[in-house]
C-alpha cells in the first residue's frame, strides 16, 4: 500500500518535475558537445600534458559513465530512483566544480571521472521519474518535452561552449552549477518509484570493465 501511494503522481502538476528532468537532460547534452570545443584552450593551459594524457579529459568521463550505467540502474531499483537521481546530480556538481578549479591535469581528469559517475547515476533514472510523476494521459507530452529539451541543448551547446571558451574554458564547467541547483531544488517534486528486491550489482565487475576499457583507450593508435 505504501509503495502504491509513493508511486502515484503527486498533486501540483507536471511542470516542476519536467524542469528537474529537463535540467538533467541539458547537462548531458551540453557536456557531450561543449568539452570538445574547449579542448584546445585546456591544452594551452596545460602545455606539459602529452596529447595522450589530454585525451583522458574526455576518456575518463566516458569510461566511468559506461562502466557504471547498468549498475546504477540496478541501484536505483533497489534504493529508489529519486534518491539516485539527486545523488548523481550532487556528484556531477562536485566533479564540475573540481574541474573548474583544477590546477593540475590529473586533478582535471579525476574530476571528469566524477562527472561520469554522477551522470551514470542520474541518466537512467530521469525519464522514469518524470513518467512516474505524470498522469498516464501526459506521458506522450512529457516524452516530447524531454526529447525537445535535449535536442535544443545539443544544438545550442556548441554556441554557448564557444562563447564561454573565449572567456575562460573553466566556465564550461561552472555554467552547469546553477543548472544543477535548479534540478536539485525541483527534484523534490518527483515521485519516488517503489523499491524492488534485487541483487546488489557487481561493482567489482564494473570496476574491471572500466579498467579494461581504460586500458584499451590508453593504447596508442
Amino acid at each position: 500500500m505504501t509503495d502504491s501511494l509513493r508511486a502515484s503522481p503527486r498533486s501540483g502538476g507536471t511542470f516542476l518535475p519536467a524542469v528537474a528532468v529537463s535540467c538533467a537532460a541539458v547537462l548531458i547534452a551540453m557536456d557531450l558537445f561543449v568539452i570538445n570545443l574547449a579542448f584546445e584552450a585546456i591544452s594551452s593551459d596545460f602545455p606539459e600534458a602529452a596529447p595522450q594524457t589530454m585525451s583522458w579529459v574526455i576518456n575518463a568521463y566516458a569510461v566511468v559513465f559506461a562502466a557504471l550505467l547498468v549498475p546504477a540502474g540496478r541501484l536505483a531499483d533497489k534504493y529508489g530512483r529519486r534518491k539516485l537521481f539527486r545523488l548523481g546530480l550532487t556528484v556531477f556538481a562536485v566533479g564540475a566544480l573540481g574541474a573548474a578549479l583544477s590546477g593540475d591535469m590529473f586533478v582535471l581528469i579525476a574530476a571528469r571521472g566524477l562527472q561520469g559517475m554522477g551522470a551514470a547515476l542520474f541518466v537512467p533514472t530521469g525519464l522514469a521519474l518524470l513518467l512516474a510523476s505524470s498522469p498516464v494521459s501526459r506521458h506522450t507530452a512529457m516524452l516530447g518535452v524531454w526529447t525537445a529539451v535535449g535536442s535544443v541543448a545539443a544544438a545550442g551547446g556548441p554556441i554557448l561552449g564557444g562563447a564561454l571558451t573565449q572567456v575562460d574554458w573553466r566556465w564550461i564547467f561552472l555554467i552547469s552549477l546553477p543548472v544543477i541547483l535548479v534540478a536539485l531544488a525541483t527534484s523534490v517534486t518527483l515521485t519516488e518509484t517503489p523499491k524492488k528486491e534485487t541483487r546488489v550489482p557487481d561493482l567489482a565487475g564494473s570496476a574491471l570493465l572500466a579498467l579494461s576499457v581504460g586500458t584499451l583507450a590508453a593504447v596508442p593508435d
